[in-house]
């Protein structure tokens, strides 16, 4: 996942980010790669998923439905590439 500022296109690396299925939590941890910024989580926990991002700048955005597919080889899970533009709070 990865998230910027909707007006600057800056990314943004320091929200917090959580997914629910109702029965498991999990906090994506942000992580800095040669794509910049993105959030990592879900490790090996295929199904449909509600987040929640929260930074004190910007509006809280719910994601919902989000789908988390088994992988391939059945190893692991495929990624969910989503992008995400935060609204500053003014």
């Amino acid at each position: 996942m990865f998230l910027k500022d909707a007006e600057t296109e800056e990314r943004v690396c320091d929200a917090v980010v959580v997914a629910s299925d109702g029965q498991v939590t999990d906090v994506l941890e942000p992580y800095r790669g040669h794509l910049g910024c993105a959030y990592n989580g879900l490790w090996n926990r295929p199904g449909e998923y509600e987040v929640l991002i929260s930074h004190p700048r910007y509006e809280r955005v719910e994601l919902h439905s989000v789908e988390v597919h088994e992988g391939d080889h059945g190893c692991g899970i495929e990624p969910a590439l989503l992008h995400v533009d935060l609204v500053r709070i003014r």
